[in-house]
């Protein structure tokens, strides 16, 4: 990859570890963990700064990347629930 001059930034793990569904739950989860033991795996392929040094990325909000609203009101009892889920992961 680094020959061609292709470099990563980032890998993604789509799922749902706060999923009600504990076989779902565990599936996301596990997706995530492989993600991030073959990114530890990948180094000399990260997207490097003029330095040489990899590059960060770091989340700047204070809230999770996912996203539930209450609104409309019909989502409301969903919102509540993701929320609970989310406390106790």
């Amino acid at each position: 990859m680094t020959d061609a001059g292709f470099h990563l930034s980032a890998l993604s793990a789509h799922g749902n570890s706060l999923h009600p569904d504990s076989a779902i739950a565990e599936t996301s989860t596990e997706r995530l963990r492989d993600a991030i033991r073959l990114m530890a795996k990948l180094d000399s392929c990260l997207l490097r700064d003029a330095s040489g040094k990899p590059v960060r990325v770091v989340q700047q909000g204070k809230v999770p990347g996912w996203h539930v609203y209450p609104w409309p009101k019909e989502h409301l009892a969903a919102y509540r629930e993701q929320m609970r889920f989310a406390g106790e992961y």
